[in-house]
């Protein structure tokens, strides 16, 4: 089971393409901080069952750009569990542009691989092995 956490701000027209294309991927619900939104985002997703909406008054460059509010959610709501964090206008795009069949720790695995094809690396550290 995964969850999308997301923070989000007048995002109404994007917010269709937004849902359905984490549906497509498998996410089985989504966490979304609005932080004062006026466009309808705010009642587009109260409608939606698979959608948690919590709002959000605070200034977002107070809240680090949003930052605050989806580690809150994190915290408090997936500890130990999937989840992936995205702003309102960020799609995911998985190998080949398909759901990942094998589900998400394979797809965990494949993201985590460098193109050296370890998983020691990253692009601070220095990949370990030779040449």
């Amino acid at each position: 089971e995964v969850a999308v956490i997301a923070a989000i701000r007048n995002e109404r027209d994007m917010l269709p393409h937004f849902l359905t294309h984490y549906r497509a991927l498998g996410v089985t619900g989504f966490l979304i901080a609005d932080n004062c939104s006026d466009d309808g985002s705010t009642e587009y997703l109260a409608d939606q069952p698979d959608v948690a909406l919590f709002s959000t008054d605070t200034e977002f460059s107070v809240a680090r750009e949003g930052s605050d509010w989806k580690l809150a959610l994190l915290s408090h709501y997936r500890r130990d569990r999937w989840a992936l964090v995205a702003d309102g206008d960020e799609l995911l795009l998985t190998p080949g542009g398909a759901p990942c069949p094998a589900g998400w720790p394979a797809l965990a695995r494949i993201s985590t691989r460098w193109p050296c094809g370890c998983s020691t690396c990253t692009p601070a550290v220095p990949c370990p092995r030779p040449g």
